[in-house]
């Protein structure tokens, strides 16, 4: 484990990652492009692997099928697993991960991750979350600049007052790791990840689900696929991701996806009453009032 280097020497030795799909096919593409790790394997099935090699998204003699075998001597674990295999995977490796190492996972809820981390391999676990993606799957999708300018949330461990020096030197690492693929670390606690990722990725995606199949369930849904355009392509793009793995993410995150749900309900009952009763003042007022908070 190291937090600082040179020019000519990586920031980390040997990096593991488990699951070689479009989010682990992109670390491995942007770890091995930037020379931040000097060894990249990747853990998945025998064909998935074939092809993470192909693309160059991790070592040619970079394969293992199984976890214990990936992570031996590994400085830098990420798990890019689905949340209900995530358990199961850090069980699998707490026997086999490094004193030194840092074990990292990209899941898109921290609160049961952390959990999970903290129970399997203790203080070496820092969870995160990159906010960037695609409706596409598979490491075939994966991307070189799939984190360019990207936040990542990352969520240190609770640690005892003689483990702070070796906490934030793990952090300082990943941070380094994560700034070099060209993202934004941004520290934050697992509350608090789960209360805004619901907020600005978990409800946009139910919505999209959702507005989907009211265009699907529609009399007229032939005709208004072929009026559609841009607006309909934004609304409905992510609603083409993994059901299983949004399904999981919608339950994970229940409390403050409904929390988030509530509110967008709240604020969908105002503009429909003031539709209902032609306020064209009020309606306007409503619709600049939103428009004022766009970010630029």
């Amino acid at each position: 484990m190291s937090g600082h280097s040179s020019i000519n020497q990586p920031l980390v030795g040997r990096t593991a990652i488990i699951g070689v799909g479009l989010m682990g096919g992109s670390i491995g593409l942007a770890l091995r492009s930037r020379k931040i790790s000097s060894q990249v394997v990747g853990c998945d099935s025998s064909l998935v692997l074939t092809e993470a090699i192909d693309v160059g998204a991790i070592d040619p003699d970079g394969s293992a099928t199984e976890p214990q075998k990936a992570v031996e001597g590994a400085d830098l674990i990420i798990l890019a697993v689905p949340i209900h295999a995530m358990r199961g995977v850090l069980q699998a490796i707490a026997p086999y991960v490094a004193a030194n190492a840092v074990v990292t996972d990209i899941g898109s809820i921290k609160s049961s991750i952390v959990h999970w981390g903290s129970e399997t391999v203790g203080r070496a676990f820092i969870a995160g979350h990159p906010m960037a993606g695609s409706e596409r799957t598979g490491v075939h999708a994966a991307r070189h600049g799939m984190f360019d300018g990207a936040a990542w949330a990352l969520i240190p461990p609770t640690v005892e007052p003689e483990y702070e020096a070796e906490a934030a030197l793990r952090l300082n690492t990943l941070s380094a790791v994560v700034t070099a693929m060209g993202a934004r670390p941004i520290i934050t606690s697992s509350a608090r990840h789960d209360r805004a990722a619901a907020l600005v990725s978990h409800l946009p995606h139910l919505i999209s689900f959702a507005y989907n199949e009211t265009i699907e369930s529609d009399t007229e849904a032939l005709l208004a696929h072929n009026l559609a355009a841009g607006s309909y392509r934004d609304l409905t793009r992510v609603a083409a991701s993994d059901p299983v793995l949004w399904r999981d993410v919608f339950l994970e995150n229940r409390e403050w996806l409904l929390c988030a749900l509530e509110r967008y309900r709240h604020c969908l009952s105002d503009l429909e009453h003031s539709i209902l009763t032609g306020e064209p003042e009020q309606l306007l007022k409503r619709l600049q009032s939103a428009a004022i908070h766009l970010p630029n």
